[in-house]
C-alpha cells in the first residue's frame, strides 16, 4: 500500500484532508502527519512515506527548506506543495527543488484525489520496473557466473583444444586470462553440511553466493583473477599474476578469512596449488590446491594449506586394512565392553595419523568397519529396521566430519549406539526366555520338572537359563519353583479333606520330608501346624 504524510501547521486542514477522502479505497494510507517541517523531516525520514502534501509557510521549518532536506535524504519521494501564496518565485523554487506538483489553497477534494491517485500508478510503476531490473540483473549475476564457472572447468578438464580458444572465451566475458602466470585455490567451508543442514537449497546457494562475493572482492582489491563455483561444494579461486605482480596469496586467505568470520560468521579453509606458466597448465595447479585442501582433515579448521606444505605420501598411499582391530571391535561389541571399545578406537586412529594415509582412505576404513558391525548385529537377530537407527546410512552421515578428531568422536557414538542395541536385545532376549519358562513351570509345577528340564524347552543351555533366570528374577530358578510350589500347597491345605502327604504330590514334591523341610523353610511353620493355624483364624 503507498503511504502519504500530510503536512500542515493548521491542525484543521490536516484533519479535512485525512478524512474528506476514502484513501483506502485508492489503496493509500495516512503514513503520518506534522505541523512544522522539522517535524515532518523526523517522521518522514522514519516513516519512510512515498508522497509528501506540504503546505510552505509553516513555523520552525518551512515546506521548501523540509522538501530540500527530504530530498537529499529520500530522493524518490514525491512531494507535493499545497499553498495559499500565487507566488512564482516559490513554484520556480519548487521545481528546481524537484517537486512533483504546486497547488493553490483551496483545492477541492477531487482535484487532489486525482492528483495523489496520478502519482500512486506512477510509483507502483516505478516500483514494478525497479523489481525487474533487480531481478533481471540477479537473473544476470547468477547466469554470469554460471557461464563463468562453467568456462573455468572447461580449462580444468581441457575442454579447449588451444590457449587461443581459452583467452577468446574469456574476452567475451570481460576476464583477465593475460598472465603470465597462473595460480589456483579452493575455498571450502568447514563444516558445511552441518552449517547447511537446516537451509533450503535457495538458502544454500545464497551462502554461496555471498561467500563468492566477498572472496572475489578480496581477491580483486590486490591482484588479478575471480572466483567460481566448482563441480564440487568448494570454490575456485583463479589468480592471474601480471609481469612484476608481487602476490601473497596467504595474506589473501587470511583477509578473505578475516572477513568471512566478520559479516558471516564462517570459518573457511584454502588448498593452494603451485605457479603455472600456461592456460593449459591450470589443471595441474587445482589438482595440486585440491590435494592440499584434502589435509583441512588433520590440521582443523581454518587450515591454509599450501601443496608444498603437505605430506603427498599422506594424501595417497592406502593403509593395510586393520584385520586385529576389526576384530577386536567386534569382540568389544559382542561383549559390552565400552572401555575397550573406545581404546580400540583411539588406537586406530593413531595408525591413522602416524601413516601416511589420505582422509578420503580413512573415511572408508571407517565405513567398513561401520558395515562389518552392523552385519555382526543382524547375525546376533538385531534387526536395523526395526530400531532407532534404522534409516542410518554411514555413506551419507560420514560426509558431516570434515576433520579427523570429530570422525573419531563420531565412530566412537556409533559403536557406543551400537552396544546399546546389543544390551536392548539381549535384555530383552533374558525376558523372553524367562517369561517362557515361568509360564511352562505355573502350567507343570505338579511334575518332575526340574532346571535342566526346562533349560531344554526354552532351547538353552542349563548354565545360561540358572544365569539369565537369576539376572531377570534376582532368585535362583530352584528357589523360585521352591517358592511357587509352597504357595501352592498353602492354598491347597484349606481344604481339610486332603491329606498333607497327597498336598506334596500334587504341588510337584514326591519325597514328603523335603517338602515339609521346604515348607517351614518358607513359612515358619510345618504343614501340619500351618493348616491347624489356618483352622484357629476361621
Amino acid at each position: 500500500m503507498i503511504g502519504i504524510m500530510i503536512v500542515d501547521d493548521e491542525p484543521i486542514i490536516r484533519k479535512g484532508i485525512i478524512s474528506s477522502i476514502d484513501w483506502k479505497s485508492y489503496n493509500i494510507a495516512i503514513a503520518g502527519e506534522a505541523n512544522n517541517g522539522e517535524e515532518a523531516l523526523t517522521k518522514a525520514l522514519e516513516l519512510k512515506p512515498h508522497i509528501v502534501l506540504t503546505d510552505i509557510r509553516m513555523p520552525v521549518m518551512d515546506g521548501l527548506a523540509f522538501s530540500k532536506l527530504l530530498k537529499a535524504h529520500r530522493p524518490d519521494t514525491k512531494i507535493v506543495i499545497l499553498s495559499g501564496y500565487d507566488d512564482f518565485a516559490y513554484a520556480q523554487e519548487a521545481v528546481h527543488l524537484g517537486i512533483c506538483e504546486y497547488l493553490l489553497k483551496p483545492v477541492g477534494a477531487a482535484q487532489l484525489t486525482k492528483l495523489i491517485v496520478k502519482l500512486k500508478d506512477e510509483i507502483v510503476k516505478e516500483q514494478e520496473k525497479k523489481q525487474k531490473e533487480i531481478t533481471e540483473h540477479i537473473t544476470y549475476y547468477a547466469n554470469y557466473q554460471f557461464i563463468k564457472s562453467k568456462l573455468i572447468m572447461n580449462i580444468i578438464n581441457h575442454g579447449f583444444n588451444d590457449d587461443h580458444s581459452i583467452m577468446k572465451k574469456a574476452n567475451t566475458l570481460q576476464i583477465d586470462l593475460l598472465g603470465p602466470e597462473y595460480q589456483l585455490f579452493v575455498i571450502d567451508i568447514d563444516h558445511y553440511y552441518l552449517v547447511t543442514k537446516d537451509m533450503t537449497h535457495k538458502d544454500k546457494e545464497a551462502l554461496r553466493f555471498a561467500v563468492l562475493n566477498i572472496a572475489e572482492e578480496i581477491l580483486l582489491s590486490t591482484a588479478s583473477g575471480l572466483i567460481c563455483y566448482s563441480s564440487s561444494a568448494h570454490l575456485i579461486g583463479l589468480v592471474n599474476i601480471k609481469n612484476g605482480a608481487k602476490i601473497n596469496l596467504f595474506d589473501i586467505c587470511k583477509e578473505i578469512q578475516h572477513n568471512l568470520i566478520k559479516h558471516l560468521e564462517l570459518s573457511i579453509a584454502f588448498g593452494i596449488g603451485t605457479k603455472v606458466q600456461h592456460l593449459s597448465q591450470i589443471s595441474k595447479s587445482y589438482q595440486e590446491a585440491q590435494t592440499a585442501l584434502e589435509y583441512k582433515a588433520f590440521e582443523g579448521k581454518g587450515a591454509i594449506l599450501h601443496i608444498d606444505s603437505v605430506d603427498i605420501k599422506k594424501t595417497s598411499m592406502p593403509l593395510p586394512y586393520l584385520i586385529e582391530e576389526e576384530k577386536e571391535l567386534l569382540n568389544c561389541l559382542k561383549s559390552l565392553n565400552r572401555t575397550k571399545l573406545d581404546g580400540t578406537v583411539d588406537k586406530i586412529f593413531s595408525a591413522f595419523v602416524n601413516v601416511p594415509i589420505s582422509y578420503h582412505e580413512i573415511k572408508k576404513i571407517c565405513i567398513r568397519l561401520i558395515i562389518i558391525s552392523m552385519n555382526t548385529l543382524g547375525e546376533m537377530g538385531i534387526h536395523m529396521e526395526k530400531e532407532p537407527l534404522a534409516n542410518f546410512n554411514p555413506h551419507i552421515e560420514i560426509e558431516k566430519y570434515d576433520f579427523i578428531q570429530d570422525l573419531k568422536i563420531w565412530i566412537k557414538s556409533i559403536f557406543h549406539q551400537f552396544i546399546h542395541l546389543v544390551e536392548n536385545h539381549k535384555n530383552q532376549k533374558y525376558k523372553n526366555i524367562v517369561a517362557v519358562a515361568i509360564q511352562y513351570v505355573q502350567e507343570h509345577y505338579q511334575e518332575n520338572i526340574n532346571l535342566a528340564h526346562v533349560a531344554k524347552v526354552v532351547y538353552v543351555t542349563p548354565n545360561y537359563f540358572s544365569r539369565v533366570f537369576k539376572e531377570e528374577t534376582g532368585e535362583t530358578f530352584i528357589e523360585w519353583l521352591n517358592k511357587l510350589r509352597i504357595e501352592k500347597a498353602k492354598l491347597l491345605l484349606k481344604d481339610v479333606t486332603i491329606k498333607t502327604y497327597e498336598i506334596a504330590e500334587k504341588v510337584g514334591y514326591h519325597d514328603y520330608k523335603y517338602f515339609s523341610y521346604n515348607f517351614k523353610k518358607y513359612t515358619g511353620y510345618n504343614p501340619k501346624k500351618y493348616r491347624e493355624w489356618l483352622c484357629a483364624k476361621k
